[in-house]
């Protein structure tokens, strides 16, 4: 039977939009799968642990801080490890999620060393670029961070084929390596209404903005903040959290200092305790700083499934996901007070029709089954390469 071995580090989040479709592929696909993962939740900082058939979780240091010595000292310790379990599994496949960028480079060195076994990168983030830094800061970091992204464009190149997980990945990325195999393909997650979706009409008398996910510093909460505050200046607005993070108490004094009503739910997991109070909002929150450099997010994925129309400042694929379905509004701070306006005189039948074309997008590009049919096609190419 042929072998595959699945890597990642961020199982907790990585898993349920990414890597458990990898791994039922692959098992369809008459590969024996094993994951590689680390023992340590990036995200909360804590100790993290999982049982699943197929499952090896690696041992790393832990870290507290993101930018820091023992955080890539700790990303390191999690590559090295995978190279030592590479070499003891002889796989026919490498199916890598990356980064961390240390990644790029111990996966790399196994495949120079074993060239018929076929290696696959899925690029998930862009590091350092989508580190927000700015000014002196950001001059004053150049090099180190020059060298930090060489360590995946000097890598990536050695794979079989690269899947990036949005176009402006691609965009950065695919121009150092243009011969290798590349394909897009979104982030996905089951469809938890089963093909059954319906949005209720409703009287709007509150206009509810979901915000999912980390409230980290790549949040650009000052403009949540004043976007609230333009359209309350005309509606009743409240925000509505599932998740949490570092920034979290600041956002929360931000809205009481600005009288925001919000509600605070912490991260939730659970689907149908997350549909339920999803269900009651009718916009989602995908804002992040404009030096962040990424094209689509999983809390956009989210917003999509539950049919929310997208309240967006995220570049590329997503803005242009907005303005080719109607399912949002692109937002600047240029454009804050007329998107404001726009937003606070939307009527029922408005936001019923907005929200239903946000689900389509849902439909269209992020549903399992077309997912698993991209991956397919992609992997018959790696495969006969």
């Amino acid at each position: 039977m042929k072998s595959a071995v699945i890597i990642t580090p961020f199982d907790n989040y990585s898993y349920q939009v990414r890597i458990k479709y990898v791994e039922k592929y692959l098992l369809e696909s008459g590969y024996e799968v094993k994951v590689l993962s680390s023992d340590f939740d990036h995200r909360n900082k804590t100790v993290y642990s999982a049982k699943r058939d197929n499952l090896e979780l690696l041992h790393v240091p832990t870290y507290q801080k993101n930018l820091s010595f023992a955080r890539i000292n700790s990303h390191r310790v999690f590559a090295k490890k995978v190279l030592r379990r590479l070499e003891e599994t002889t796989p026919n496949l490498i199916y890598c999620s990356a980064p961390p960028n240390y990644l790029f480079k111990y996966t790399s060195k196994y495949k120079k060393k074993n060239p018929t076994t076929k290696l696959i990168y899925e690029l998930g983030d862009l590091w350092p670029e989508t580190l927000p830094l700015q000014g002196k800061v950001k001059k004053l970091s150049a090099p180190a961070l020059r060298i930090w992204a060489q360590i995946r464009d000097k890598n990536i190149g050695f794979a079989d084929g690269i899947i990036y997980e949005c176009q402006m990945f691609k965009d950065v990325v695919s121009c150092v390596h243009p011969r290798v195999p590349c394909k897009v393909i979104y982030l996905s997650k089951e469809d938890f209404y089963k093909g059954d979706f319906s949005i209720t009409k409703e009287r709007t008398k509150i206009l509810r903005f979901a915000y999912v996910g980390s409230i980290n510093n790549i949040i650009d909460i000052d403009l949540i903040i004043d976007i609230l505050l333009g359209i309350s200046n005309k509606r009743n607005v409240e925000l509505v959290v599932i998740g949490g993070g570092e920034k979290a108490e600041e956002l929360f004094t931000l809205c009481n200092n600005a009288n925001i009503k919000y509600v605070n739910h912490g991260y939730i997991y659970d689907e149908s305790m997350k549909h339920n109070i999803l269900r009651d909002c009718q916009f989602g929150l995908n804002i992040m700083k404009d030096s962040v450099a990424v094209g689509a997010t999983m809390k956009s994925l989210e917003y999509f499934h539950e049919g929310l129309i997208l309240i967006n400042n995220i570049p590329s694929d997503t803005k242009s996901i907005v303005e080719q379905y109607e399912c949002g509004f692109n937002i600047q701070r240029n454009n804050l007070l007329e998107v404001a306006e726009q937003i606070s005189k939307l009527n029922d039948i408005e936001i019923e029709s907005i929200r239903k074309k946000s689900r389509n997008v849902y439909m269209e590009l992020f549903e399992t089954e077309t997912i698993k049919s991209q991956f397919l096609d992609f992997l018959s190419i790696v495969e006969k390469a």
